[in-house]
This record gives C-alpha cells, sequence and structure tokens, in this order.
C-alpha cells in the first residue's frame, strides 16, 4: 500500500530510505497510545454508568409507564425498648393487723412497674423517695393471711397501681402505670 500510493519514484536510493521508514513503523506503539487513552476513558464510564443511567432515565424514558415503588421502612417490633419501661419500687412498708399466733407489724414488698412509656420510668427515678413515702403514707393495715392469697395480691397490685397513678396525676408526672408485678414479700 505504502509502494503504491507512493508519488516518489522508486530507486535504489529511495527504497531504503522506504524500507527504513517501514521499520520505523511500529502498530505496536500506536496501539500503547489508543489503550492509553481508551482505558481511563471506559473506567471512568463504567463508574459512572449508574448516574449516566439515571440521566437518561429521568430524561428520555417515559414515566406515565413506570410503576411508582413505595417502600415504608420497617416497623419497630412490639418488644422494642419494651424493658426501658419497667421500674422497680422497693421497701414499701405494709402495715398488718395483729393477730392471736404471732405478732407481725409489717410486711416490706417490692414491686416492679411497667409503665406505658420511657419517660415515666425517668420521672418515678427522679422522684423515688417522695412516691414511696407517697405510698407509704396511704396504705391501710390488711390482715396477714389475705396478704399472702392470691386475690390479697391482686387488691395490692392494684392499690399500688393506683397511688402511683393518683401521685403521677396529681404531680403532673409524665405517663401512667400500665401494669404491677410483685418481686418479692418479706414478713417481719
Amino acid at each position: 500500500y505504502y509502494l503504491k500510493n507512493s508519488k516518489e519514484k522508486i530507486t535504489k536510493d529511495n527504497l531504503k530510505k522506504i524500507i527504513d521508514r517501514i521499520k520505523d513503523f511500529n502498530i505496536f506503539s500506536h496501539i500503547k497510545v489508543g489503550l492509553f487513552i481508551l482505558i481511563p476513558l471506559l473506567t471512568v464510564l463504567a463508574i459512572n454508568y449508574k448516574s449516566i443511567s439515571s440521566i437518561w432515565n429521568h430524561f428520555f424514558v417515559d414515566k406515565k409507564n413506570q410503576k411508582v415503588s413505595f417502600q415504608a421502612p420497617p416497623e419497630r417490633m412490639s418488644y422494642f425498648n419494651s424493658m426501658e419501661k419497667f421500674t422497680s419500687m422497693e421497701n414499701i412498708n405494709i402495715p398488718m393487723s395483729h393477730t392471736k399466733e404471732g405478732r407481725i407489724d409489717s410486711i416490706m414488698v417490692d414491686f416492679v412497674l411497667k409503665m406505658n412509656n420511657r419517660s415515666t420510668v425517668l420521672y418515678l427515678n427522679d422522684n423515688y423517695m417522695q412516691i414511696v413515702s407517697f405510698i407509704n403514707s396511704r396504705l391501710e393495715e390488711i390482715d396477714q393471711k389475705f396478704s399472702v392469697s392470691d386475690e390479697g395480691a391482686n387488691i395490692l397490685k392494684g392499690k399500688i397501681k393506683s397511688l402511683v397513678n393518683s401521685y403521677l396525676k396529681k404531680n403532673k408526672g409524665p405517663g401512667v402505670v400500665e401494669d404491677v408485678y410483685i418481686a418479692r414479700i418479706i414478713t417481719r
């Protein structure tokens, strides 16, 4: 091809020059230059493919035929932070009526309270002594055998729940007591 399209006359002297030019022409050097330009270009395009496709979809895809997909965030489980709604009240003195067999002055009861929110727990922990004093001053004397029975325990839990809720309402505390559990009963 080179010799055909050359305007120079082919002579012995020219033939040596032409052969030297052919030897100097190295196809691999041109390929190296092409790859040097092509590889970074392809890398940039591959990295930006997602952004390019999103731009393409934004301007050139028919939006009427697209389905709208909405994925709601997952709901919290019912037990999420449930342990933060519990607090304990210890050393609640309940006066006892005297019996003929043995004399018991009072019983000490420890309660676990379940609140409706965490801020109520924080409020009760901050005002713990006032609440214990409020409960101790308003509890009435009960029978020794009645306090240990299931019915007596349910009445005692209801009484504690109503007293703590009345304290919260009186002092404008946040929330209410949902449930009361007896942790232990100590007789003296």
